[in-house]
């Protein structure tokens, strides 16, 4: 499963790494979850990141991802 985070989430890195993955015959799941970092928290710049309180919002994508992961993993 490929999980990217950042200001914006990261999909143009999630895409792209998924072409590797598929150039190198490696099948990640379907979905791609982005986690989104606050635009106070990047300019703070304190260091410290709560993941519950800054992914709270991606919690059922990052499920989903996990979901199909295990599914993917036992159907081999």
């Amino acid at each position: 499963m490929i999980v990217t985070y950042g200001g914006h989430g990261g999909g143009r890195c999630a895409q792209q790494l998924r072409q590797v993955c598929q150039g190198l015959h490696i099948a990640p799941v379907a979905i791609m979850p982005e986690l989104t970092l606050s635009r106070d928290l990047i300019e703070d710049n304190a260091g410290e990141v709560d993941p519950a309180v800054e992914f709270n919002a991606q919690a059922a994508d990052l499920s989903q991802g996990f979901a199909e992961l295990a599914e993917a993993l036992t159907a081999t």
